[in-house]
């Protein structure tokens, strides 16, 4: 619908934050209880890696995002930090399943997804590439990352939701429980 309202997404304005650019795009086309403004941190909530470790450096998360709360208790979290690459034309955003109830954590119930030209995708790249880059199923969990963004007990869990995607909507046995 977007699309539709909005022409092709690689003519969508990137270079706005991640909070206006969901506002801009995506807001009215779906329900939302509420948008808090604020972040994790200081209501008191923790997110791990899937390693076990504390998440410290997530921006959407802990640095002033806005958080939308769907009826459902899903949370999205925005960045409200404009873009400085314009040439990186993609948003990237937190998906908290079951809000802030635990166990928070990478790969179980929060999930990273970027909205790109072509459309929604699973986090599948690190940062500083294109999300055109191709990763095989076994590089989302164990292939090289400048950020440990694996979906394995050693990473932080960013690239879970590939990794799920890429094995057919099914959790396999070597998945990091």
């Amino acid at each position: 619908m977007a699309k539709l309202e909005y022409g092709d997404p690689s003519l969508w304005d990137y270079s706005i934050s991640g909070s206006d650019f969901f506002k801009k795009y995506l807001s009215s086309y779906m329900e939302i209880s509420s948008i808090t403004v604020g972040n994790a941190r200081q209501q008191g909530i923790i997110y791990y890696g899937t390693s076990g470790s504390v998440e410290k450096s997530l921006i959407q998360m802990y640095d002033n995002a806005d958080i939308v709360t769907l009826p459902s208790g899903t949370q999205i979290f925005l960045s409200k930090t404009a873009s400085t690459a314009t040439s990186i034309k993609r948003k990237g955003f937190a998906v908290d399943l079951n809000g802030f109830k635990r166990p928070n954590k990478f790969g179980r119930d929060l999930f990273m997804f970027s909205v790109t030209e072509k459309g929604v995708i699973a986090h599948s790249h690190d940062d500083s590439e294109s999300t055109d880059v191709v990763r095989a199923r076994d590089e989302f969990r164990d292939g090289p990352s400048a950020y440990a963004y694996q979906c394995n007990k050693q990473g932080r869990g960013m690239w879970c939701a590939a990794l799920i995607m890429a094995d057919g909507w099914e959790i396999k046995g070597d998945y990091p429980w």
